[in-house]
Order: structure tokens, then sequence, then C-alpha cells
């Protein structure tokens, strides 16, 4: 890997508690083959979830950080809590990277977490990037898709590009 940290791409997963940030980290690593396996926050499987009580809670409750190359490039991922308890960890995983991805539920829409990790990003002056997360799955209350769904509040209250990561989640 590059020691040349301004050829770093680094980035940030935030957003709400239990809205697929771990689980969008994991698929990240895999597919850039940094395991071979996919992990499973509801299982303890996670591989960012690697504090025993993460394991036990299967919630992120740290920050947790994982460099890789992928395509010739060098990437640094911080996975941060999401729960308002654990803000710290947020705050310090923003201020410590170039951008930030906000995984919004697609099937719960935006929620005051997410609004939160949107804000804080927006202050650190990083780019923003909207993840959904799970957008093959119908939304409970509308009947609408959830792809759409995702799409009309990220445009209507976050202003951020949308980027479907087809995960299969």
């Amino acid at each position: 890997m590059s020691n040349d940290v301004t050829q770093t791409r680094s980035f940030v997963l935030i957003g709400h508690s239990g809205d697929g940030k771990t689980t969008l980290a994991d698929c990240v690593l895999m597919a850039a083959g940094v395991t071979n396996r996919l992990g499973s926050v509801e299982e303890g499987t996670s591989f960012m979830n690697y504090l025993p009580e993460e394991r036990t809670r299967r919630s992120t409750i740290s920050a947790g950080l994982c460099t890789f190359e992928h395509a010739g490039h060098a990437f640094a991922l911080i996975d941060a809590p999401g729960d308002a308890n654990f803000a710290g960890e947020a705050l310090g995983g923003v201020q410590a990277v170039d951008h930030a991805v906000l995984v919004v539920s697609a099937q719960d829409g935006v929620k005051l977490g997410t609004e939160k990790a949107y804000k804080l990003a927006r202050e650190s002056r990083i780019t923003v990037t909207a993840s959904p997360s799970r957008p093959r799955l119908r939304a409970k209350t509308t009947g609408v898709s959830a792809d759409r769904r995702v799409r009309r509040i990220s445009t209507a209250r976050t202003s951020c590009v949308v980027r479907r990561l087809d995960t299969g989640l």
C-alpha cells in the first residue's frame, strides 16, 4: 500500500443506528478482496465489529478502521456508530476523512440519526454521498418501491447524490 497519504481515498460510513452501515462496510471489504466471506452483524460475524461487546450487542459502539488497496488505489474506510450514545466516535470519524457515505434505510427513510449524521458531515465540510441500504425491500408504510422512496427522500431532505451499491441486500 502506498505510504503517500495524498493518494489514499478516505471515507466514513455514517447514519442512523441499525441502517446498514456495518453491513455495507462488510460488503465493500468482501468486494475489494480484503475478506473472503460476508460477515453478519446479526450473527456476530461482522469483519468490522470485532469487539466482544459489539458482537454481543449486535451494534457498532466504536469507530472501526480498515485500510486496503483495490484496483491500484489505496482506501481507508471508517465504520462509525450510529447510536447517539457514541456520537463522539462518529465525530472523530468524520473529522479524519475526505468523504462521508450517508447510509439511509430504503425501508424506513430518513430518521433523526440520519439527519444528525448529515449535519455533522456538512459542518465538517466534507463531501457527502447518500447510499440506500437494503434497496430491494418494499417500504412498509407506503407500498412504494424502496428504490424510489430513497431517491425521493435523498433529493428532498438531504440534497445528496444517491449512488446505489448493488450488494444484493
